[in-house]
């Protein structure tokens, strides 16, 4: 009886790209901290845009100087934010379904003039 042939392993398959919703669902902003902080970003209920929610109301035209937005070809879309009845909300409209990247700067600061203090950026997904 010969012996069996050694079994040769299967390939070991690429992983998989991630789905836009297990990438739009890992929040790439750290924990609030008690400071001035960017407390969630996706998109608004029923728009097609970006909403931003930080812990306290950005500064007066601090969101077009330090708040950018890529399309998926990292070209840089034209727009500007704008702040909704909630003080501490921003959104930025006009947009097309879509994978966009969000930069926000360290710099960014609240009204009482405290910052960010760490670059920010991640994924934001407009269907």
């Amino acid at each position: 009886k010969q012996p069996a042939a050694p079994r040769s392993r299967p390939a070991k398959a690429a992983p998989k790209p991630s789905s836009p919703a297990s990438d739009a669902l890992k929040a790439w902003w750290p924990a609030a901290s008690g400071g001035f902080s960017l407390v969630y970003a996706g998109q608004p209920k029923g728009e097609q845009a970006i909403a931003l929610l930080f812990s306290s109301a950005p500064g007066e035209g601090a969101l077009n100087q330090s708040v950018k937005v890529y399309d998926q070809h990292g070209a840089l879309v034209s727009g500007s934010w704008e702040a909704a009845a909630n003080p501490r909300l921003a959104v930025f409209r006009g947009l097309k379904p879509g994978r966009y990247t969000v930069v926000v700067e360290a710099g960014l600061a609240d009204s009482q003039g405290q910052s960010l203090g760490q670059d920010l950026h991640g994924p934001v997904y407009v269907i």
